[in-house]
Formats: C-alpha cells, sequence, structure tokens
C-alpha cells in the first residue's frame, strides 16, 4: 500500500513536471522574435519562469509528501525504550527513528518507531552467524518473546501466542535473511 501510494506520488510529480515543460516549451516558441537585445530579454524573462516554476514544484512536492502522512515522524522518540534496563546503552538515530544495540557478542537489536500510512514498530534481530531458521526456530522466537515482553507497545502475550500457535508467515527476503509476519488478525 505504501509502496503503491510513493508510485503514485512519482507519478503526480512526472506529469506535473511534464505539464510543465510543456507550458515553459510553448511560451518559448511562441514567444520567438528575431532581435538581439529583446532575445536576451526573453530567454532572462524564460529563465526566471524556469527558477519560479523549480521553486513551485519544490513547495508542491514537500507539500505532498508532508500532507500524504497520516503520522509526524517528527514527533517520535526515544521515550517507548528510555526506561527499558535491558535497553541500557543502545543508539538513537533521530532521522531514522531507529534504536541499534548490541545485544551481545552474537546478537544484535535495532528497533524501529514511525510511519506514514501505518504506524510500525518492529524489533529487527542480527545475528553475525550462519544459521538455519527452521533448526534455530525456538532460539529466534525466544529473542522475539523477549523483546515484545519488555517494550510496552507491543501486545506481548497476543505475539506469543502467534508464534506458539504458529500463526505466523515467514518470508526468506534474502540469503539468510527473514521476515516474519504473524497472521493473527488481532496483531
Amino acid at each position: 500500500m505504501r509502496f503503491f501510494k510513493l508510485s503514485q506520488q512519482k507519478i503526480f510529480v512526472h506529469s506535473l513536471l511534464t505539464l510543465l515543460f510543456l507550458i515553459t516549451f510553448q511560451f518559448v516558441s511562441c514567444n520567438s522574435k528575431s532581435g538581439s537585445d529583446k532575445d536576451k530579454k526573453e530567454v532572462m524573462e524564460v529563465e526566471d519562469v524556469q527558477s519560479v516554476q523549480q521553486d513551485t514544484l519544490q513547495k508542491v512536492k514537500f507539500q505532498t509528501a508532508e500532507q500524504a502522512c497520516k503520522y509526524n515522524r517528527a514527533e517520535q522518540t526515544d521515550a517507548f525504550i528510555s526506561s527499558v534496563k535491558e535497553l541500557e546503552g543502545y543508539t538513537w538515530d533521530d532521522k531514522e527513528k531507529t534504536a541499534e544495540l548490541v545485544l551481545n557478542d552474537h546478537w544484535g537489536l535495532s528497533l524501529k518507531r514511525g510511519g506514514c500510512d501505518h504506524f510500525e514498530l518492529s524489533a529487527t534481530f542480527i545475528y553475525d552467524r550462519n544459521m538455519i531458521l527452521e533448526e534455530n526456530k525456538a532460539l529466534v522466537f525466544d529473542q522475539v518473546k523477549w523483546i515484545t515482553g519488555l517494550i510496552e507497545e507491543f501486545d506481548s502475550e497476543q505475539i506469543a501466542e502467534a508464534l506458539d500457535s504458529e500463526k505466523i508467515y515467514i518470508q526468506e527476503v534474502g540469503e539468510g535473511d527473514y521476515f516474519i509476519n504473524f497472521n493473527d488478525e488481532r496483531l
């Protein structure tokens, strides 16, 4: 859904650029006259028009992006994890609205909070060794239960129940990279 909306915005901006290009082209071709001083003046006017058009496009593009988001990303902070003792030592990236943390020698954790069309709170575990998910599913699920139990915004009981009853969909998104989604409609 979000990708589709981004595509619509790109098509809108592309169409707007095409329309402005055609208007500019029409303006230049209709007003071509001979005469060096007059030509220079008209070229300057066209450049001024193009500059104004570029400024307008930038404003429209910015306003469209701002209006398209339901959630204000600027308001997202690390308050949701700042008081969690087990997560002390994380690094907060205010631009990306993510917290990064090394858990131990082999495990890392990235927490993301925010969104545009859909509010997102996600945890990404990074394991620095090769792991076959099917053979280590219990270990991975224990990590998921651990983090969702620490952060109040996660519904840890429903997540644990979905994991235990296998109401999940596991998708391999790259070699050794997996995305786990919940099929439980409550989540």
